[in-house]
């Protein structure tokens, strides 16, 4: 009987602590912890794709992945089975530093998605307000203007010049 009533009342002081606990004022700290959070776990999460962007009149597609120390991106021939990187990130991280006097690590791009041009020889992105070119083959980088607003580009993207992430030729 005395085992019942110490559990019974073990019972009721737990619920009123865990009331209390889930009623109690958050704290700036706290929302300071929940919105870093995503930060702090992303790093752990490694090789994750992001969605493809198939290239138009081929069968093949680029997609952005993560990686211990950032993110780099991925050329696939499907029909070919094969698999390399897009470009090579420290040449085109040169290139950006000598045309931006920014330093960019080469698995920390300032952009998240880009446009092959002229048969895959140059690229296209929007990082930090401006449109850039790069070519492929002599690694220069060009600022080509400012992004204009309300079309649809915002500072780290080219939603605009994206092809739909479908393979050609499949509804």
């Amino acid at each position: 009987m005395k085992l019942r009533k110490l559990l019974h009342g073990g019972w009721i002081v737990a619920c009123i602590l865990i009331c209390h606990a889930g009623y109690s004022q958050l704290t700036a700290a706290d929302f300071d912890r929940a919105l870093n959070i995503q930060e702090k776990l992303r790093a752990l999460a490694v090789n994750l794709p992001e969605q493809p962007v198939w290239l138009e009149g081929s069968d093949s597609c680029v997609y952005r992945k993560s990686i211990e120390s950032g993110h780099e991106f991925e050329l696939v021939d499907a029909v070919a089975e094969t698999r390399q990187p897009a470009f090579d990130y420290e040449k085109l991280a040169a290139a950006l530093f000598a045309a931006s006097n920014k330093n960019y690590k080469a698995a920390a791009l300032p952009f998240f998605n880009f446009h092959f041009e002229s048969n895959r020889t140059a690229i296209a992105f929007v990082a930090n307000g401006a449109r850039w070119h790069c070519d492929l083959k002599a690694y220069t980088c060009a600022n080509v203007g400012a992004t204009r607003p309300g079309n649809g580009e915002d500072a780290d993207s080219l939603r605009v010049l994206a092809k739909p992430a479908m393979q050609p030729g499949r509804a």
